[in-house]
């Protein structure tokens, strides 16, 4: 295949999302929900997602660059692996109508979402998605004013989640877990003062909602009222907190796990 040689110099694209990074741009690629407008690469890079390219004729021709070149497009130690692609955005619905369509419609056997609580920092927020990813989670919830966009850096950390966990922003959290409760929601919150998460039977609940806080704050009082029973994750140990990714992925291994047959 003859690529087009150029520099990423001078290149506006509005209303895309800039992905960088090899895991992220080959999932967006690979996503049938999105087109590709735009694809730099280096050529030690192409090799790493020529496959994905052949998964939709539509794509543009990867336009082999130099890494300086991706290096003068993004901020400053962006870890883009020679790959920088310019996409669609993703289009979501509503949540209360999404959500409602699934349960009611569908009614599947088991059904899980995570929902953030003020936790505004993309590194985080993108390594919770990539764990909600690797645990089958089938929504991941935000609120619209005291959180963080779908940012670049965001999609570099969640390394491809951001095209198979669906994110909704929302106006009103409180509103948001009445509404699951409505739909036979479990509304488990983690909150370093609740029942031991190795003692819950999480077994027992088909449709569960995790309430996540901000790292240090944790869960707000409001929010805590709105939850049908708070879990710790128990620690030992001189450091006994968790980053909230971190802890997001402990929670979700411990509720969301297939229990064993044997």
């Amino acid at each position: 295949m003859q690529l087009p040689h150029g520099s990423t110099k001078d290149i506006a694209m509005s209303n895309t999302d800039e992905i960088y990074g090899i895991h992220a741009v080959r999932a967006a690629l690979q996503n049938p929900k999105r087109r590709c407008q735009k694809l730099f690469v280096t050529k030690q890079s192409l090799g790493d997602i020529e496959k994905a390219l052949l998964t939709n004729s539509n794509h543009p021709k990867p336009i082999v660059v130099s890494r300086h070149d991706i290096d003068e497009k993004l901020p400053e130690h962006s870890v883009h692996q020679g790959v920088l692609g310019y996409f669609t955005p993703l289009q979501t619905e509503k949540f209360k109508s999404w959500i409602t369509s699934i349960i009611e419609e569908q009614r599947p056997e088991r059904c899980s979402v995570v929902l953030l609580d003020q936790v505004t920092d993309p590194h985080n927020v993108g390594a919770i998605l990539r764990s909600c990813s690797a645990f089958s989670v089938n929504a991941l919830i935000m609120h619209e004013r005291h959180s963080c966009p779908i940012s670049p850096t965001l999609t570099k950390i969640a390394v491809g989640a951001v095209e198979h966990v669906p994110i909704f922003y929302v106006r009103n959290i409180s509103e948001t877990l009445d509404l699951l409760q409505s739909l036979s929601f479990m509304r488990l919150g983690l909150d370093e003062n609740g029942q031991d998460i190795n003692t819950f039977k999480a077994q027992n609940y088909d449709y569960k909602a995790i309430v996540m806080g901000a790292e240090g704050k944790g869960l707000r009082e409001k929010t805590m009222k709105y939850c049908d029973q708070l879990l710790s994750l128990p620690t030992e140990g001189p450091i006994q907190s968790l980053n909230v990714s971190v802890a997001a992925g402990v929670t979700l291994y411990a509720l969301l796990k297939e229990p064993s047959s044997a």
